[in-house]
């Protein structure tokens, strides 16, 4: 006789979900996690209600709280493969909305439960390495040597959303609000990701740098026209640059915004045809900044992150600002104390960090195509 599981322990599914399932349950898992709170109901409740499947039970879970501990008794043993997946189909879902950087064919990782830093290894690109020797029969095979490096450390850095919405709007739109939660939570995100990353901002203690920073000496160039000839002896320039550097792989993107990019299709059949340059695919989006077109190859970028907790409050007092918060609430205004005003307040916090090699990133400045 099988044993019989704990209540509200979901059974594993028959069959590892897609892709395409987990993406659709994540931003289920979104909204419902967000009208439970909202509705006084908790989180079991509402998925009961819904009939809820055990992919969407664990993602909502997930994102409720911070991952569960592998020990505790009612965490299925699947739930932590699942959860990983997941964090990948957030990345897929803010591609939907238009962001660049998770269409990146980049090294992707998780942080996981209680990870400080992620030490990535990776392979330097100077030397022979494990280059195939020719030899003679009965010949002593040459050794070669894989000559590894420290790329550096991904720590978690926490990046964080907070809303309102009362709980009239809430009552009288039921699923349309939800849509607009799951919807906007992937595309604010994503349009927050795309600015810092395809920048040239410094990294801090905070917030993780802009791949426009790794884009050092001869992997810069300012763009030198805006006739087809200058612009493509300025993008042969950079992919010579990386070249160089080391890099080149089939993982390589050009990343511009998507003026650039229809710019581009005015001078080039290839990018009308086949959205390539130089055999070179291209990744645009509407974040990212006109003057500055990137080479990215994305072999030497690594990317980190989990998946978001979505917590929502009914009695919380918040300061109503978009920027520069106050830290002490009795000197921000306007203050607003969500219990008097019959409201609720949405919170999404996640946690990201990247890095690039020296050699994986060049820029083209100055564009005004």
């Amino acid at each position: 006789m099988s044993a019989v599981p704990p209540a509200h322990v979901p059974r594993a599914p028959q069959a590892a979900p897609s892709r395409e399932t987990v993406q659709r349950d994540l931003l289920l898992a979104l909204g419902i996690t967000a009208q439970a709170h909202g509705r006084g109901q908790s989180l079991d409740a509402a998925l009961d209600a819904r009939n809820a499947s055990a992919v969407l039970r664990v993602l909502a879970t997930a994102m409720q709280r911070a991952p569960q501990s592998p020990a505790q008794t009612n965490v299925p043993e699947w739930a932590g493969s699942l959860v990983g997946e997941a964090v990948l189909a957030f990345l897929d879902t803010m591609a939907g909305q238009g962001a660049v950087a998770p269409t990146l064919p980049w090294l992707r990782f998780t942080f996981g439960q209680g990870r400080g830093k992620l030490t990535l290894p990776m392979r330097a690109v100077a030397g022979a390495g494990f280059a195939m020797d020719w030899h003679e029969e009965g010949a002593a095979i040459p050794v070669s040597a894989l000559r590894l490096v420290s790329a550096g450390a991904l720590t978690p850095k926490t990046g964080a959303l907070l809303t309102t919405f009362t709980q009239e709007l809430l009552d009288a739109t039921d699923d349309a609000l939800l849509q607009i939660i799951r919807t906007s939570v992937a595309a604010d995100t994503g349009k927050a990701l795309d600015q810092l990353l395809f920048s040239a901002t410094s990294g801090t203690t905070i917030s993780p740098p802009g791949l426009g920073t790794f884009a050092t000496g001869a992997l810069t160039a300012a763009s030198t026209g805006s006739n087809a000839a200058s612009i493509s002896a300025d993008l042969r320039g950079r992919v010579d640059a990386v070249v160089a550097a080391g890099f080149g792989s089939a993982r390589m993107r050009w990343v511009m915004s998507t003026h650039n990019a229809g710019a581009l299709a005015q001078y080039f059949t290839e990018v009308q045809v086949r959205n390539s340059l130089a055999n070179i695919p291209i990744a645009s989006g509407p974040w990212v900044d006109d003057a500055t077109v990137f080479l990215v190859d994305g072999a030497g970028v690594a990317y980190a992150s989990d998946l978001p907790i979505v917590e929502v409050s009914a009695s919380a007092t918040i300061h109503e600002v978009d920027a520069d918060a106050a830290e002490d609430l009795m000197t921000g205004a306007p203050v607003r104390g969500l219990w008097q005003a019959r409201s609720q307040s949405l919170r999404s916090v996640a946690m990201a960090d990247w890095l690039a090699v020296p050699g994986s990133v060049a820029t083209l400045t100055g564009c005004d195509w």
